[in-house]
């Protein structure tokens, strides 16, 4: 069973210059949130659960649509962030029981198709085969300085 993504409410983006206190250099640090739906892509047809068998985890991923360009080359430091934002017990039949939750969050940048910039997209596995609530934070740090010019 697939999964698909269906609304996302962006929350305010946090963006703003720090100073690296260890090499002195400004740095930019924006924090992205937000909460998004997540479910079966095909809501059609019967579900049939087999006791004792946990549904596999299926994979999710997104452009965050909030996202500011990230410099082509250069260091980024990104860290992702996603948890469920809300869960819903329906009840438990026959002793049957779902595990829900949301594993393996991962974020890579992907390089526009110009190549003048890079996009977080964030991925994440979804289990329980049921809709869901998901609240994600990615956190994005790099260079404010503008690139050295090389030495000719």
């Amino acid at each position: 069973m697939s999964f698909a993504v269906g609304n996302i409410a962006a929350q305010p983006t946090l963006d703003h210059l720090v100073l690296d206190s260890s090499t002195g250099r400004r740095r930019r640090v924006v924090t992205l949130t937000g909460v998004l739906s997540v479910g079966p892509a095909d809501q059609r047809g019967i579900r049939v659960f087999v006791r004792g068998q946990q549904p596999a985890g299926d994979e999710v991923g997104l452009y965050l649509p909030e996202a500011v360009p990230l410099p082509p080359t250069g260091e980024v430091t990104v860290v992702a962030e996603a948890m469920l934002a809300q869960v819903v017990v329906d009840a438990r039949v026959d002793n049957m029981e779902m595990i829900y939750g949301i594993g393996s969050v991962a974020v890579q940048l992907v390089p526009d198709t110009a190549g003048q910039a890079r996009w977080p997209y964030l991925s994440f596995t979804c289990y329980g085969g049921q809709p869901l609530a998901v609240r994600y934070r990615v956190t994005t740090s790099f260079s404010a300085d503008p690139p050295s010019p090389s030495p000719a």
